[in-house]
């Protein structure tokens, strides 16, 4: 019933996604974020958040003040990063088995996701991406 309610709303909450989404990209750091990624079609339900560089510090500054701002994250993408460190492989495959694949290393330890509400309004997107961007100032 939920479903069936929500499919009314479906193609103006797609299109707020969409709107959120790109307002997020144009708003963080290009220089310490990635932004490149390829958006057509897409109504993504969270803002991909990935360092360009490997940069413990940086992470730990933007962890601290996503949470000291109470704004909820996910660290490394969706399904917990890359699933060759999860635990319930340990069995099933080679030992580092991970390290070729450095890229969704990358994602694993630089990574995150911010939620994509079809609610939020460009204030609390630009308040987010405020926070995002103060975190690249040392």
């Amino acid at each position: 019933i939920i479903g069936l309610c929500q499919l009314q709303r479906l193609d103006a909450m797609i299109e707020k996604r969409t709107k959120n989404q790109s307002l997020f990209f144009e708003l963080i750091d290009k220089d310490h974020f990635e932004t490149k990624f390829m958006f057509e079609g897409s109504s993504n339900y969270a803002f991909n958040l990935l360092l360009k560089e490997k940069d413990q510090q940086l992470m730990d500054r933007l962890i601290e003040l996503l949470n000291k701002n109470n704004i909820e994250f996910r660290r490394g993408s969706a399904g917990g990063g890359n699933q060759l460190r999860q635990p319930y492989l340990k069995n099933l495959v080679q030992e580092g088995e991970f390290k070729k694949y450095p890229n969704t290393d990358h994602v694993h330890f630089y990574g995150m996701y911010i939620g994509n509400f079809p609610d939020l309004s460009e204030d609390e997107i630009e308040f987010i991406c405020q926070v995002i961007n103060k975190a690249t100032v040392r």
